[in-house]
Formats: C-alpha cells, structure tokens, sequence
C-alpha cells in the first residue's frame, strides 16, 4: 500500500470512506454498485454516514467497517475498459413518505452522483465539483450549511461517541422496503445531522444536473 501512496493522490483535497469487509479469503471487499462503465465503489463524504451503511450490511450478514478511501488499492477504482476512473459518490438515502427505503434484500437503496474521470499522470482521483455541487445542495435544503465544518469535528469525536451517535441514527430511523417498480415514487432524500442527532427528509431535486441517480 505504501508504493500506491507514493504514485497516486486519490481523496485528498476531500476525504471520502468507503464500507469494507472480509470476504472468505480474507480479503478487503468494498461496497459497490454495478454500472454500464463498470464497478464504481460507493464513496461518502461524512465518515457518521459511512458508519451507518457499515452498521445497516453488519445487521445483515458479516461484519463491515469504515475505510478511509484514499488508502485502499487504487486499482479498485478503474473502470471497465482499464483506462479510467469510477466511483459513487453518496448524496443521501432516498424516501418515501418520510421513511428511508429499502432494497428486497434490506440493505439500502442508493441516491448518488457517479464520478467517471479520465486517467491521468500522474494519477489522481478526487471530488469533483459536480458531485460536490450536488452533495453541498441536499445538505442546503436541510438548513446544513456547515457540513465541512461538521465533518472535521466529527474526527476529533472519540470511538463511543461515534457509536453513540451512529446508534441514535440507527434507531430513530423509519424504514420502508419496496419493489423495484415502486422506486421511481421516491422523491425524497434522507439526511442525517450528527451534531444534533436528527433526520431530516429533503426533496430530491429534479433541477440538479444529469448525474446524479436513484437506484433501486
């Protein structure tokens, strides 16, 4: 990992994490979604969201984690044809009727913006404005400003708290599992404020620019 370090910069301007976990070999398998250009990992801004995907999967089957992005095998991040780059970049949960909805198979559904980059030299992989413009616009309609702000401290919070919180999250949450055929009614996203530990179920806005998606 240290020789990946060194030739590449993935994540750095923003950080991003990513769920992880073991498969029967012991290697690390990260949480991702197929598309037409290939595998693309899902990537979050706030580690509090990460950490309730991580805790949604370990209520399902094996035990996940959360991954500071920036220091898995970039190789994981090509797309399909090999020459470039692919990830999902979480928004939100998508919602109906103010409850966050599931899949069949119970894990989340997907509310995301894909990031598809050209390979460059020497090679890089971050946030780009787009993603970053839809991020920063669900947390406007939710009156969080000041979500960079929130997700710094959120690194200086200690392990319990964390799990305090993420628990809290847990918790509160109403869920609603759907059929497929059902997802196109989700017209809400799903946001979740750790400082002050509540919800908040925002429009999901058609103006935003093509990209960002609903995945059922």
């Amino acid at each position: 990992m240290q020789q990946h370090r060194n030739q590449v910069s993935f994540f750095c301007r923003l950080p991003a994490y990513v769920v992880i976990h073991e498969d029967d070999d012991g290697g690390l398998c990260a949480v991702a979604e197929q598309t037409d250009q290939g595998r693309a990992i899902l990537c979050f801004l706030s580690p509090i969201d990460a950490m309730i995907e991580a805790a949604r999967y370990t209520s399902l089957g094996p035990p996940h984690r959360v991954m500071v992005a920036s220091e898995i095998d970039p190789r994981l991040f090509r797309d399909a044809d090999g020459r470039g780059l692919i990830a999902q970049i979480h928004l939100g949960w998508p919602s109906l009727d103010g409850r966050i909805v599931l899949r069949q198979s119970g894990i989340f559904g997907r509310c995301t913006r894909l990031m598809h980059h050209w390979s460059r030299d020497p090679l890089t992989f971050e946030v780009d404005p787009f993603a970053l413009a839809n991020f920063a616009q669900f947390r406007e309609l939710a009156g969080l400003f000041a979500w960079r702000e929130t997700h710094t401290n959120l690194l200086t919070w200690s392990d319990i708290r964390l799990q305090k919180v993420v628990a809290r999250a847990t918790e509160s949450m109403e869920l609603l599992r759907v059929d497929p055929c059902e997802y196109a009614k989700c017209m809400q996203v799903a946001l979740f404020d750790p400082e002050f530990e509540q919800w908040h179920i925002v429009p999901f806005i058609e103006t935003l620019d093509e990209g960002r998606d609903l995945i059922p």
